[in-house]
């Protein structure tokens, strides 16, 4: 277990939560490694959001997604590098999405958007295979061929997805104590900054300036789950 203390928090690394409960007004909160006690707790954790919220039963799937990094031809890569060549996406097909991140020095990101074989995080496939890498060749060749290079290096990554896509900020309906916070459906990270400050505002009582209804726990009930993302 790794303590790191940043920006006025205490990270605890590697330390799997095993369950939580409310007892009075206070949050229990028991880890492989201690009990904690606090008077709020915040469930932000993708793809096992819906293990410790079984009761819930939250329509919440979990789709594997494949990131490559490729060397682009030595001709090419003064205009893809950082200064020049920005985020970009590219929807091919009706259904069909991928995107580009410039070269931070370490290769070309590429991925697909959605369209992932659906997952569990104890069940998800963490090599990567031919067929992976293929399609995304595939689309390299069509819209950016200059980038079809050498693969450099990959990773696994998991979408944590809603039926309908849109996130899931809200209080736990039996605990108020609680906040739950994922289902960010492959686009969360684009919306850090007002989703952490809409967190610490409902933390602390006040009212955020981001309107939050359309993420509300409620409006999941009775819905049909996608398969086709």
């Amino acid at each position: 277990m790794k303590a790191v203390k940043t920006g006025g928090a205490l990270l605890r690394l590697n330390e799997p939560v095993q369950s939580w409960s409310v007892v009075g007004k206070e949050v229990h909160v028991r880890t492989n490694q201690r009990d904690y006690v606090a008077a709020r707790l915040v469930i932000s954790a993708g793809a096992w959001c819906k293990e410790l919220l079984p009761k819930l039963q939250l329509p919440l799937t979990v789709e594997r997604q494949v990131q490559l990094w490729f060397q682009p031809d030595s001709d090419s890569a003064d205009w893809l590098s950082l200064q020049c060549f920005p985020y970009a996406a590219w929807q091919y097909d009706e259904d069909g999405h991928f995107y580009a991140f410039p070269d931070f020095g370490h290769g070309v990101k590429v991925t697909h958007h959605r369209g992932g074989q659906m997952t569990s995080p104890q069940t998800i496939q963490r090599d990567v295979n031919d067929q992976d890498v293929q399609s995304i060749r595939a689309l390299l060749q069509r819209y950016l061929p200059s980038v079809n290079g050498p693969l450099k290096s990959h990773a696994v990554c998991m979408y944590t997805n809603t039926p309908d896509l849109n996130f899931l900020i809200d209080e736990h309906p039996d605990f108020p104590e609680v906040l739950i916070v994922g289902g960010f459906s492959g686009q969360g990270f684009k919306f850090a900054l007002a989703i952490g400050e809409s967190v610490a505002d409902l933390l602390s009582g006040q009212q955020p300036d981001t309107a939050l209804e359309m993420f509300k726990i409620r409006r999941l009930q009775d819905k049909k789950i996608r398969h086709d993302v």
